[in-house]
């Protein structure tokens, strides 16, 4: 099933962090600069620049194939920060997809690290490395290699590397000592819940008493929703634990209050990894009496039609009828519902009919500058080639933006910056001020 997530201004960067982790497996990283970190409890919109110049209220949708270099445009374009994805504890290049990530199809680039933007915790003591391991079954080269590696460790992840490697060349005990230095180093939920799926994993140590410990760590440290949920998510799927997971997401629901968003983040999340559709639907019928935004219906539409979720196309239409009507006047919407009726429903000539309902509100507008972008971003939307695929329709649309910047005299970078993937030639033309050179 094809994941996608849709993003909006009200959301705060932590909740963003979280739902984004939960639909692709991909961990990621809201930037209000290279080296600071945008507050977790801060809403999107709220963290935009004083000077920014995008769109006032903005529903973003990511899907799963989309590169990662589109979305960071995507991203600055709407809320005038960065974003980073992660390849385990590097970044992610701008080439890869966001599904390829998730799938272990892609590599991070070399030398990069998340930035640190907060003190840096004292080293732990070293590990005595002045003897071979007590019993270990390794190579003195690999012992020496593993040595080495250790006195130049800079943190509790280099040190968690370490400890994996070690535990998966054979040496359980060894690997063991490292995780267990790794420990005193961490502060936060994430870092003791992931550290527990590697020692749950017999590649690494497959020690599950010491994987709950690691748990019960992460779950001390979890205060808010997304915390407890991703706790909630990991016993599920990478321990197994099946009656601690559902103890989890029940703590889970206390912190939802009245947060539609909460409500379908926890409902997908128990359908997904606890694999209890009635417990799942149950709460998607909490989530349900709270809707009210259009993009909230289409959220829980995507929720509804989901095999792996609810898996009720019919009841996803429904919600897709009522985001449509409550969107006549709003093209980002529009397009939206066309893009969930083709992943979600795969119903293509619903979509088109929505696509075009979309085209003639756009026409429709006065504001040449916003006509530009929105005819943009359908054009992109209905020519994704894993997704409607419409080449000829887009070719339109971009035909649109272009022709509305010739006669406006308006910026003609981002037109061209899209078009580099649609046709090189065309993008050289417009960059240089040759338009009309489609017909």
């Amino acid at each position: 099933m094809a994941k996608s997530i849709n993003v909006s201004g009200r959301m705060s960067v932590e909740r963003f962090n979280g739902e984004f982790q939960k639909a692709f497996g991909v961990r990621c990283n809201v930037k209000i600069s290279k080296w600071v970190n945008a507050d977790g409890k801060a809403t999107l919109a709220s963290i935009r620049p004083k000077d920014f110049k995008g769109p006032s209220k903005v529903d973003l949708s990511i899907v799963g194939n989309m590169t990662v270099g589109t979305l960071k445009k995507r991203f600055e374009e709407n809320f005038g920060v960065m974003i980073e994805l992660y390849i385990g504890r590097k970044i992610a290049p701008d080439d890869v997809t966001i599904g390829a990530i998730r799938e272990g199809r892609a590599k991070a680039s070399k030398g990069e690290k998340p930035t640190e933007t907060a003190p840096k915790t004292p080293k732990p003591d070293k590990p005595d490395s002045a003897q071979k391991p007590s019993g270990s079954n390794l190579t003195e080269e690999q012992i020496k290699e593993y040595k080495e590696r250790l006195e130049n460790a800079e943190d509790g992840y280099e040190y968690q590397d370490i400890a994996e490697d070690i535990g998966y060349d054979g040496d359980k005990k060894w690997a063991k000592e490292i995780f267990k230095k790794a420990e005193p180093i961490f502060e936060d939920s994430s870092d003791f819940y992931y550290m527990a799926e590697k020692v749950t994993d017999s590649d690494y140590l497959g020690d599950r008493e010491y994987a709950l410990e690691l748990y019960k760590r992460a779950e001390d440290l979890a205060t808010d929703f997304d915390e407890i949920r991703n706790v909630a998510e990991s016993v599920a799927r990478e321990f197994g634990d099946k009656d601690y997971a559902l103890e989890l997401y029940k703590k889970a629901e206390d912190k939802c209050s009245d947060d539609v968003n909460y409500f379908l983040s926890l409902a997908g999340s128990v359908c997904e990894y606890l694999e209890d559709k009635d417990y799942g639907r149950e709460i998607f019928k909490k989530a349900e009496n709270l809707l009210s935004d259009p993009t909230d219906f289409v959220e829980a539409a995507i929720l509804s039609a989901g095999e792996t979720y609810l898996n009720d196309k019919d009841h996803a239409i429904k919600l897709l009828n009522k985001a449509e009507s409550d969107s006549s006047d709003n093209p980002k919407n529009l397009s939206l519902i066309g893009t969930t009726y083709v992943y979600h429903i795969n119903d293509k000539d619903k979509a088109k009919e929505i696509f075009e309902k979309c085209e003639a509100l756009i026409d429709s507008l006065d504001e040449e500058d916003f006509m530009i972008k929105k005819y943009i971003y359908l054009a992109d939307d209905v020519n994704n080639e894993n997704g409607f695929n419409d080449r000829d329709y887009a070719k339109k649309l971009y035909m649109k933006a272009e022709n509305l910047i010739a006669s406006g005299g308006w910026d003609a970078s981002e037109l061209a910056g899209y078009l580099e993937d649609f046709d090189k030639e065309w993008s050289k033309n417009v960059k240089k001020g040759n338009y009309g050179t489609q017909g």
